[in-house]
């Protein structure tokens, strides 16, 4: 694949990304808005039920990862966009508490499917191509997916009133028909060529790729730990704002702050893709921004002191997000890049699944100052990780 046809792929990824996780956005914030006050439940029951759906995204990226490695890329792209469509079409005709949760959880396994493919694509640019920067590139793709997440949620403030989803579902269901429409356009048998199928020499020495293996494995916890923290943000914050006397429309607009500074720290580590020596400091800056967000957090409940956490935790998300699938992809064999990428989503949905039901539990018996605390604490244990493999 020459340079050119590479970049034709990285747009097409990015697209679809955009349109992916513009559908997400608009589903994944509202969800707990959506059953906390159109049905009364509580929030530790409200996290049970997330933990469904994160549950069901991570068997989606651990399945789709399996298959990526082994199957036509074309095919499980486009099982994904199909499942998308048919799912978004049924929920749209959904009606209660109980319908809802039957859309959500397939939901959940369709978005882990289609994200894992996402990345998994960018991963596989790297094969043929060893001289691209992966930086570079997954970088692209978290600005498309930061996009679509600023698309999606700025758009809630119109589609989701009065507790009122018909809109939200229907315009799901269209979204996801372009999608799929865009994703049976690119013509092509496979988006890109299978990893089993290209021939790179690896010839890492035993003490390198146990190393290596190290090195993943603190991504995954450090990913695991980071999504516990930061979901709680996408869920219980949702009350925690309004319980402040602070409107939907005000969180809402938090999210829409948070995507255009994403989409701002993106443009900048573009250009200048070398910033941070390595990923992994890149990590480690940005665990140290959710520190000082939920620091924040800590200090007051003033609406100022508020956007100024929202915009520590922009920051932290912008540079620890897009940095740990590329240690990932670095230190991955070949073989297993597909694997792996779904790995890091994995681990990600595993953290938003205990995540809602954890910080429910501790909000209900120590309130809203005691999650704060452990936040912060995780945060602190994750840069410990991440610190003591740079000293090894």
């Amino acid at each position: 694949m020459n340079k050119l046809a590479a970049k034709l792929q990285i747009n097409r990824i990015m697209i679809m990304a955009f349109l992916v996780n513009a559908i997400y956005s608009m589903i994944w914030p509202v969800s707990t808005l959506y059953m906390h006050d159109a049905f009364g439940l509580s929030l530790p029951i409200i996290g049970v039920i997330l933990m469904c759906y994160s549950l069901a995204n991570a068997a989606g990226s651990v399945i789709s990862g399996y298959l990526f490695d082994r199957l036509s890329h074309q095919k499980i792209l486009m099982s994904g966009f199909y499942l998308l469509l048919i799912v978004s079409f049924i929920g749209m005709f959904g009606d209660g508490l109980v319908a809802f949760i039957l859309f959500l959880v397939p939901f959940g396994f369709i978005t882990g499917w289609c994200l894992t493919v996402q990345y998994a694509l960018v991963s596989d640019l790297q094969v043929p191509n060893p001289e691209n920067d992966s930086r570079k590139n997954f970088n692209l793709l978290y600005l498309a997916v930061n996009l679509g997440l600023v698309a999606g949620s700025g758009s809630l403030g119109l589609l989701y009133r009065h507790n009122e989803i018909k809109t939200l579902m229907a315009t799901v269901t269209v979204i996801a028909l372009i999608v799929t429409l865009i994703g049976l356009g690119t013509g092509q048998p496979n988006v890109a060529e299978n990893a089993n199928q290209v021939s790179v020499h690896e010839d890492d020495s035993e003490g390198e790729t146990v190393l290596k293996r190290d090195v993943i494995i603190r991504v995954f916890i450090t990913l695991f730990l980071f999504w516990i923290v930061y979901v709680q943000w996408m869920t219980n914050f949702s009350v925690y704002f309004t319980s402040l006397g602070y409107s939907a429309g005000f969180y809402s607009h938090v999210w829409v702050i948070n995507g255009i500074g994403i989409t701002l720290i993106q443009v900048f580590l573009l250009r200048f893709a070398h910033f941070f020596k390595t990923s992994i400091a890149q990590s480690r800056f940005g665990i140290f921004f959710l520190v000082l967000s939920f620091g924040c957090l800590l200090a007051s409940t003033n609406k100022l002191w508020l956007l100024v956490a929202a915009v520590f935790l922009t920051i932290g998300e912008a540079l620890f997000v897009p940095a740990a699938p590329v240690v990932v992809d670095q230190n991955s064999p070949v073989k297993v890049k597909g694997r792996n990428q779904g790995l890091v989503n994995v681990f990600s949905s595993i953290g938003k699944a205990v995540g809602p039901a954890l910080g429910g539990v501790v909000i209900v018996n120590g309130g809203y100052q005691m999650l704060f605390l452990m936040a912060i604490l995780l945060l602190l244990f994750s840069e410990v990780l991440l610190l003591n493999f740079k000293r090894k």
